[in-house]
């Protein structure tokens, strides 16, 4: 039995397991069916249930500590690069295990090659599955980057005597309230760590009030700024096609605050006839529509797998991997999901690169980082339309105080390093027992 720790656990993997069971004659039918018609869903169906596992599991050395990395999707797999790519340093003959919940997550960490052992997809939340996963994988220590709470494997790890961490959490105010208001399930959740390495100090008391005093918890960092400083080796040279062009690149948009940036764009173009709009939809399949609302608003757009050349006024990014390359080759960028209630989006990206960042009002999801380069001088805030357009056309027309608002936000994201490597060796010394957290 899984009964660990107290009367609460108990409750809530009582409550937990029984929904699964009610939700099963539902749910099941509903996954199989995916998978009955998409031989990617197929695929994933079958690897998170853990069909190959053994074969994958099996062809890991036997002789070296085991450290399990799990981010949900692209954005966790992003920040968690440079944590595997310490803990290889660090910990040079561990065996790292990667694992994503999502495609696209997958996608992005088949790109760590060498830098990972294996990779899997996250097992369902299953007892007899997630203990199967486990068993057959045998980590060392197991480590959650940023979000991606689920009982039974949490609960089931601890149960195991696995040290279990969370890496680059955070507390935006709308999840603190959600997990206050179900302090009950949370609590049981939090409480199953071990050590929780929090981006903030601002955070710490907040998760002591939620976990208990089971958990060590500190603020290490924030491995978002570590992320940033791989994107200058994406970046590359600016595309021949704006030789000449004011670019204007407004990355990760949403419905909503596209039409706001192409009115911007329309109005700027009287002053500078020459401008190019680059538009990076966070969902790629709104490409084309996003090329008709700028056609309907008498601007010339085309997709960037068109080509983009000739007399384009915006072009639309439909390719994914994209958008770093084109901040490196605007003039100033607007980070999207921030002027409309998205939470917003990375603003490390551009900063890294020395360009002058704008975002909306709407940070929520990047708060810390938000607040860091606003105290910094190293970004601007816009409250609408209207506001960004009198800031991109200051910015426009003053190059240097651009220029300068650029070269303090490079600065803020090279000073504010170190987060992976600190936790790295953490991880090494719980692998070596040197801390008591993990095995001698």
């Amino acid at each position: 039995m899984l009964w660990w720790r107290g009367e609460r656990e108990n409750v809530v993997l009582l409550l937990y397991n029984l929904l699964q069971l009610v939700l099963a004659p539902v749910a099941l039918p509903a996954l199989l069916a995916a998978a009955l018609f998409r031989e990617k869903h197929r695929r994933r169906l079958r690897e998170r249930f853990g069909f190959g596992l053994a074969a994958i599991a099996g062809a890991l050395p036997d002789d070296r500590p085991r450290v399990w990395v799990h981010a949900l999707s692209v954005g966790e797999v992003r920040s968690c690069r440079p944590l595997v790519q310490a803990i290889r340093e660090e910990c040079g003959n561990a065996v790292i295990v990667l694992s994503t919940t999502t495609a696209s997550g997958r996608a992005m960490a088949e790109g760590f090659g060498a830098e990972v052992d294996a990779l899997l997809a996250f097992p369902f939340d299953i007892l007899p599955v997630v203990r199967r996963f486990q068993r057959l994988v045998r980590p060392d220590i197991f480590i959650l980057v940023e979000t991606d709470f689920w009982p039974n494997f949490l609960l089931a790890a601890r149960n195991r005597g696995l040290p279990v961490w969370l890496v680059n959490g955070r507390m935006s105010a709308a999840s603190l309230r959600r997990y206050r208001s179900h302090r009950w399930f949370f609590g049981a959740i939090f409480g199953s760590f071990t050590r929780i390495l929090l981006q903030n100090q601002n955070d710490v008391a907040a998760m002591r009030e939620l976990a208990g005093t089971a958990a060590e918890i500190v603020a290490a960092g924030n491995l978002k700024y570590d992320a940033a400083l791989g994107v200058e080796r994406l970046a590359g040279p600016p595309p021949a096609t704006v030789a000449g062009r004011r670019v204007l690149v407004a990355g990760s948009t949403h419905a909503g605050e596209e039409e706001i940036l192409l009115a911007v764009a329309a109005r700027l173009r009287s002053q500078h006839p020459d401008l190019l709009l680059v538009l990076a939809p966070r969902d790629v399949t709104r490409a084309r529509q996003l090329v008709g609302l700028a056609e309907g608003m008498q601007l010339a757009a085309a997709c960037l797998s068109d080509g983009g050349g000739g007399e384009v006024q915006v072009l639309i990014l439909d390719r994914l991997g994209a958008l770093v390359r084109w901040y490196g080759a605007g003039e100033v960028a607007f980070v999207g999901g921030s002027l409309v209630a998205e939470g917003g989006h990375n603003p490390l990206e551009p900063a890294v690169l020395g360009k002058p960042v704008l975002f909306g009002s709407f940070m929520e999801d990047f708060a810390d980082i938000a607040a860091d380069l606003l105290a910094a001088g190293a970004a601007i805030q816009v409250g609408d339309g209207e506001d960004l357009f009198r800031q991109v056309s200051r910015l426009l027309a003053d190059p240097r105080s651009a220029s300068l608002l650029g070269e303090r936000a490079k600065a803020l994201v090279a000073a504010n390093r170190g987060a992976a490597r600190r936790t790295a060796v953490a991880v090494r010394r719980t692998l070596a027992g040197e801390d008591g957290h993990g095995p001698a």
